[in-house]
């Protein structure tokens, strides 16, 4: 059963309940829209803003250990992954009401998985900062029972 976030109470309530995000993953997610091409190759667009991602994230902590976002709307989307090399540990995140739309971030931990060099520090001093940051007319979620590697949207080929 999806959870509306609607007013600021839910929201902190979902925030306590998913730790703000901290040491978790963001697993796996999925952006779609109605607008399609037909059999007869015309194309269907609405008149709305059709826009949805689907997100899946897990973290290191029970209750829930696994949880997916529902967010329709979607009038932004910019995610950007750690350099090679990096992990890829949600450090934090935040769920705000900005402007009527809902605003969520994702922040990497971002740091090398080995003892870095000169070269691997100067390229993450250069590059963005990683994460996500994303805006919709509405959000909602649910906890679910999926930790582990199996992807709940796609299953890509193994190479």
């Amino acid at each position: 059963m999806w959870l509306p976030l609607r007013s600021v109470e839910e929201i902190q309530s979902f925030l306590t309940a998913v730790g703000g995000f901290h040491d978790g993953a963001l697993r796996e997610f999925a952006v779609s829209t109605e607008t399609y091409v037909a059999a007869d190759l015309s194309t269907a667009c609405p008149d709305h803003l059709d826009t949805w991602a689907r997100i899946h994230l897990q973290r290191q902590y029970q209750d829930p250990a696994a949880f997916e976002l529902l967010c329709r709307g979607v009038s932004h989307l910019q995610f950007t992954p750690t350099l090679d090399g990096c992990n890829s540990i949600v450090f934090s995140g935040d769920l705000r009401v900005e402007d009527s739309a809902f605003r969520l971030t994702l922040e990497y931990l971002n740091s090398p998985m080995r003892p870095p060099t000169q070269e691997m520090l100067a390229r993450i001093a250069a590059a963005p900062p990683p994460g996500l940051t994303l805006l919709a007319q509405s959000i909602e979620w649910r906890p679910i029972e999926l930790t582990g590697d199996r992807l709940l949207y796609v299953a890509p080929q193994r190479r």
